[in-house]
Protein backbone atom coordinates (compact mmCIF):
# COMPACT_ATOMS: atom_id res chain seq x y z
CA UNK A 1 0.00 0.00 0.00
CA UNK A 2 1.33 3.79 -0.88
CA UNK A 3 0.60 6.49 0.62
CA UNK A 4 1.19 10.14 -0.76
CA UNK A 5 3.82 12.44 0.24
CA UNK A 6 1.89 15.41 0.75
CA UNK A 7 -0.09 13.14 3.12
CA UNK A 8 2.64 12.08 4.92
CA UNK A 9 3.55 15.95 5.18
CA UNK A 10 0.45 16.78 6.78
CA UNK A 11 0.33 14.08 9.52
CA UNK A 12 3.97 14.25 10.81
CA UNK A 13 4.73 18.19 10.12
CA UNK A 14 1.64 20.04 10.26
CA UNK A 15 2.69 23.12 10.95
CA UNK A 16 6.39 23.23 8.82
CA UNK A 17 6.41 24.81 5.41
CA UNK A 18 6.08 22.20 2.56
CA UNK A 19 10.12 22.67 2.18
CA UNK A 20 10.66 22.13 5.62
CA UNK A 21 8.01 19.16 5.80
CA UNK A 22 9.80 17.56 2.74
CA UNK A 23 13.25 18.03 4.33
CA UNK A 24 11.85 15.94 7.25
CA UNK A 25 10.68 13.24 5.47
CA UNK A 26 13.91 13.10 3.34
CA UNK A 27 15.61 12.85 6.65
CA UNK A 28 13.28 10.16 8.15
CA UNK A 29 13.28 8.38 5.59
CA UNK A 30 17.13 8.19 5.34
CA UNK A 31 17.18 7.67 8.85
CA UNK A 32 14.53 4.47 8.28
CA UNK A 33 16.28 2.66 5.58
CA UNK A 34 19.42 2.73 7.70
CA UNK A 35 17.82 0.83 10.32
CA UNK A 36 15.74 -1.65 8.48
CA UNK A 37 17.50 -1.77 5.78
CA UNK A 38 17.38 -0.40 1.91
CA UNK A 39 14.83 -2.38 0.58
CA UNK A 40 11.78 -1.54 3.32
CA UNK A 41 10.73 1.56 2.41
CA UNK A 42 9.97 1.77 -1.49
CA UNK A 43 8.38 4.57 -3.34
CA UNK A 44 6.22 4.67 -6.96
CA UNK A 45 7.06 7.84 -8.79
CA UNK A 46 8.35 10.82 -6.62
CA UNK A 47 5.08 11.42 -5.25
CA UNK A 48 4.18 7.91 -2.92
CA UNK A 49 6.03 5.84 -0.36
CA UNK A 50 5.01 2.69 0.92
CA UNK A 51 6.82 -0.37 3.08
CA UNK A 52 7.43 -3.87 1.45
CA UNK A 53 5.80 -6.33 2.40
CA UNK A 54 8.57 -8.59 1.13
CA UNK A 55 11.00 -6.71 3.76
CA UNK A 56 8.42 -6.41 6.95
CA UNK A 57 4.96 -7.63 8.00
CA UNK A 58 2.92 -5.11 9.15
CA UNK A 59 -0.29 -6.42 11.47
CA UNK A 60 -2.24 -2.99 10.77
CA UNK A 61 -2.05 -4.44 6.63
CA UNK A 62 -2.93 -7.34 7.18
CA UNK A 63 -5.86 -6.39 9.44
CA UNK A 64 -6.82 -4.03 6.23
CA UNK A 65 -6.58 -6.44 3.55
CA UNK A 66 -8.50 -8.93 5.84
CA UNK A 67 -11.02 -6.23 6.42
CA UNK A 68 -11.48 -5.71 3.21
CA UNK A 69 -12.19 -9.48 2.35
CA UNK A 70 -14.50 -9.95 4.94
CA UNK A 71 -12.41 -12.59 6.59
CA UNK A 72 -13.46 -12.00 10.45
CA UNK A 73 -11.01 -15.33 11.77
CA UNK A 74 -8.30 -13.78 10.42
CA UNK A 75 -9.25 -10.13 11.67
CA UNK A 76 -10.09 -12.11 14.89
CA UNK A 77 -6.30 -13.66 15.13
CA UNK A 78 -4.87 -10.63 14.14
CA UNK A 79 -6.10 -7.84 16.67
CA UNK A 80 -4.73 -7.95 19.59
CA UNK A 81 -5.36 -5.04 22.45
CA UNK A 82 -6.08 -1.71 22.09
CA UNK A 83 -4.32 -0.04 18.48
CA UNK A 84 -1.65 2.05 19.13
CA UNK A 85 -2.28 2.43 23.02
CA UNK A 86 -0.16 4.96 24.83
CA UNK A 87 0.85 6.21 21.55
CA UNK A 88 1.15 9.82 20.87
CA UNK A 89 2.68 12.18 18.87
CA UNK A 90 3.61 16.28 20.67
CA UNK A 91 2.39 18.47 18.10
CA UNK A 92 0.89 15.96 16.12
CA UNK A 93 -1.30 17.43 14.49
CA UNK A 94 -4.14 15.73 12.89
CA UNK A 95 -2.38 12.44 13.77
CA UNK A 96 -4.91 11.53 16.82
CA UNK A 97 -7.87 11.79 15.01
Amino acid sequence: MFVRRDKILGLFWPESDERRARSSLSETLSRLRGSLGPNVIVTRGSDEIGISPDHLWCDAADLLVASERGDKAEIANLYRGALLDGFFLDDGGGFDH
